[in-house]
């Protein structure tokens, strides 16, 4: 059984001229101790097909398994909190910060 399996994943979202296809069809899996990599141009839809993967945005259809079940792999964001507020850190005082 794969630890990851994609079934024809897609995410649409809407444009200026209609439907933006970012992810189309993907089908794929990954088993224990294997490594993939995607490549392809900037923009060709590889961040959002990550994201689509760990449930950080809804596909807009398809199947994504994990261990054989549909659960996420990590918690959802509304669960962690927010990432980009927890990254923050205060200023420091330094040479070249005004005293």
């Amino acid at each position: 059984m794969p630890l990851l399996e994609v079934k024809n994943l897609k995410k649409y979202f809407p444009g200026s001229r209609g439907v933006v296809h970012a992810v189309d069809d993907v089908t794929m899996s990954i088993n224990e101790g294997e490594t993939m990599g995607v490549v392809g141009e900037s923009g060709c839809g590889k961040s959002t097909l990550g994201r689509t993967i760990i449930h950080l945005q809804p596909a807009t259809d398809g199947q994504v398994l994990f261990e054989g079940r549909p659960d996420p792999p990590i918690p959802r964001p509304r669960e962690t909190g927010n990432p980009r507020r927890s990254r923050r850190s205060a200023p420091r005082p330094g040479p070249l910060s005004p005293a």
